[in-house]
C-alpha cells in the first residue's frame, strides 16, 4: 500500500498538494504569510537602498532582482494543464496507470519546450504537502509550502 501512495503522490503532486492546502491551511492563512513576506521584502528593500557600502550600480541591481522574485505561498494559485491529460482508470494495473501518466508528462514536458515560462507554476516537485521551503536563485524564487507553514513548524 505504502508504494502506492508514493507513486500517486508523484504523479499528481499538485493536486494531492492543493487538496491538503486547502483543507489544512485555506486561503486566510495563504493571504496572512503573503502579507507577513511582503512587509520583510519592503524592510529588505529598505535595507539595500539605505546601504552605504554597496555601490550605485550593486544596490541597484539588487533591487531590480528583489523587485522581480515570485513568491509561491501555501499552494498554487493554478496547476500544470498536465494534470486535465492524466487518465487513471480502475481497468487497468497499477504498472499501466503510470506508465500512461509518464508518457503524458514527457509529452507535456516537450510541448512545453519552446513556450515562455510561467513563472507562476510550482511543478510536481512542490506541492504544497512538502514539509521544506527555499529559495530557487535560478528562477528568483522563494517557495513556502502549506506543510511548512503549520504547527509544529511555524
Amino acid at each position: 500500500m505504502q508504494i502506492h501512495l508514493l507513486q500517486l503522490n508523484q504523479q499528481l503532486a499538485e493536486v494531492i498538494g492543493i487538496y491538503y492546502a486547502q483543507s489544512y491551511f485555506g486561503s486566510t492563512a495563504k493571504a496572512n504569510v503573503e502579507q507577513m513576506i511582503n512587509k520583510m521584502l519592503e524592510t529588505y528593500k529598505q535595507r539595500l537602498q539605505d546601504n552605504s557600502w554597496l555601490s550605485e550600480s550593486t544596490k541597484n541591481e539588487a533591487l531590480k532582482k528583489l523587485d522581480h522574485i515570485t513568491l509561491k505561498i501555501g499552494y498554487p494559485d493554478k496547476i500544470s494543464d498536465v494534470y486535465n491529460d492524466i487518465q487513471v482508470s480502475a481497468n487497468k494495473s497499477l504498472y499501466e496507470n503510470i506508465s500512461a501518466a509518464n508518457k503524458t508528462w514527457v509529452q507535456y514536458s516537450f510541448n512545453e519546450l519552446y513556450k515562455p515560462v510561467d513563472r507562476t507554476l510550482w511543478g510536481p516537485d512542490v506541492p504544497a504537502n512538502l514539509i521544506n521551503a527555499f529559495y530557487d536563485p535560478t528562477k528568483n524564487d522563494i517557495t513556502f509550502p502549506a506543510a511548512i507553514l503549520q504547527k509544529p513548524f511555524l
